[in-house]
């Protein structure tokens, strides 16, 4: 298994940056994690149904929801038909994502990524 290194990431603020961290998590954690992996798939499966999901890429493949998911989390914005997809939104709207993303990344600090302008 190859990991993304943290150069990548780092290189790329923003977007690019938590949405392939998110595919790493995945790989690395989730996937060898039953009871994580069934979780993610029961909220992705309910999803799939949800109109919140109904127009956009991540409700095609299970990665891109989760990666989707983590970057919406973070308020690293997600543009979903030119719009912002922030972590309010994704609480309201996919509330079992939430909080299996909330949970894996237990964010009590609440903290936001300041990227440089």
């Amino acid at each position: 298994m190859r990991l993304i290194p943290l150069t990548f990431i780092l290189m790329y603020p923003g977007i690019m940056g938590y949405h392939e961290l998110a595919h790493a998590v995945l790989r690395i954690v989730i996937d060898k994690d039953k009871h994580l992996l069934g979780e993610l798939r029961g909220a992705y499966d309910l999803a799939k149904g949800n109109e919140f999901w109904e127009t956009s890429d991540p409700i095609d493949y299970m990665s891109e929801y989760w990666a989707a998911g983590v970057t919406a989390y973070f308020s690293v914005y997600w543009h979903r038909d030119e719009i912002q997809i922030q972590r309010g939104d994704l609480q309201n709207q996919d509330e079992k994502l939430f909080d299996l993303i909330d949970g894996f990344f237990n964010d009590e600090l609440n903290w936001k990524p300041e990227c440089p302008e």
